[in-house]
């Protein structure tokens, strides 16, 4: 050995010389990791309810869509005699059928009820079967009925085909005189005629009123 040469270190051995260098997490960090996995799978199910309550929106408004309803005045009977309500034809009055459109109702404590559609000879009335109408809902169909006059309801599913039963239910319930008899209702479009007569009927008697207000002495 020359003065130039070091002995080698005693515990410098090929195994541990060849030994691969890595830095081991301390277990904060491993704790941490744990609870950014457990925040993630509570991410997870937070989306998953979520995901489940825009599907059960979407039901429940697709349920409200289906279950639309139409509110007609009775057909007239047979023999009824409603010339007194049309006035001469030269001064018949520009009817208006177009109806209001839709008309907020207000929200009750359910959260039930928003709106009705007055769509002239008829009124949609979406509601869910599970949390029924609210008062606002019913209140607003009687004003409108008084206001077409229609002295009787029929509430049909929303296909047009058939009696909606838990409709004309809480409509009677709220004092709004329905035809339950499915024989006796008949079709859709009937009632549709039916509804636009009367209409015209009930402005036929504000117009005539009208013209005998302004045409008496003062």
């Amino acid at each position: 050995m020359t003065m130039d040469e070091k002995p080698a270190p005693a515990d410098a051995s090929p195994e541990h010389s060849a030994r691969p260098a890595f830095v081991s997490a301390p277990s904060g960090d491993a704790e941490r990791e744990e609870q950014a996995a457990a925040e993630k799978r509570a991410d997870a199910r937070e989306k998953a309810a979520f995901a489940r309550a825009a599907a059960k929106d979407k039901e429940d408004a697709e349920e409200e869509r289906k279950t639309r309803l139409a509110g007609f005045a009775a057909a007239p009977k047979p023999g009824d005699d409603d010339t007194a309500l049309k006035p001469p034809a030269s001064d018949t009055p520009d009817f208006d059928l177009r109806g209001k459109g839709w008309i907020y109702c207000g929200k009750d404590a359910r959260g039930r009820g928003t709106w009705v559609r007055d769509r002239g000879g008829e009124i949609e009335i979406p509601y869910s079967k599970s949390c029924g109408m609210s008062p606002g809902q019913i209140q607003m169909v009687r004003t409108l009925a008084q206001q077409k006059g229609w002295t009787q309801l029929c509430a049909f599913k929303g296909s047009g085909r058939g009696i909606d039963a838990v409709a004309t239910q809480l409509l009677a319930s709220g004092g709004m005189p329905c035809c339950a008899d499915a024989k006796m209702a008949g079709s859709i479009s009937a009632w549709r005629k039916s509804g636009i007569e009367a209409m015209k009927a009930m402005q036929c008697e504000m117009h005539n009123r009208a013209q005998a207000a302004s045409s008496a002495p003062h």
